[in-house]
């Protein structure tokens, strides 16, 4: 049975990711010049003219049904599945021709 972890091990991960979410605060803030938080409070309160467009919103439908069909029709999981699927059926036609056929008599009777 695997452990889980040690207690140091669960502190410092933590301490690790609170530390990667201030450097990426801080240089979100640096590169833009606010936090966060105030940036997407200015953004809901005055959003750009693009998102005021006419035809903004059937756009943004448009693409996610695009989005939605390309990803119904790419999906890698029945892909692995259909080679899973030649697979099976690869090794049940071995199993039922060549382990599980009756033996040639090599004699007369």
């Amino acid at each position: 049975m695997r452990r889980a972890g040690s207690l140091f091990q669960f502190v410092g991960g933590g301490i690790g990711r609170v530390a990667l979410s201030g450097i990426l605060i801080g240089i979100f803030l640096v590169l833009v010049g606010v936090t966060p938080g105030q940036f997407v409070a200015d953004v809901i309160q005055h959003p750009p003219a693009l998102v005021r467009s006419y035809w903004f919103s059937p756009t943004i439908a448009i693409v996610g049904v695009a989005l939605i069909a390309a990803s119904l029709w790419f999906n890698v999981w029945s892909l692995k599945q259909k080679c899973i699927d030649a697979l099976a059926e690869d090794m049940t036609w071995a199993i039922q021709n060549l382990l599980n056929r009756s033996p040639t008599p090599v004699t007369d009777d």
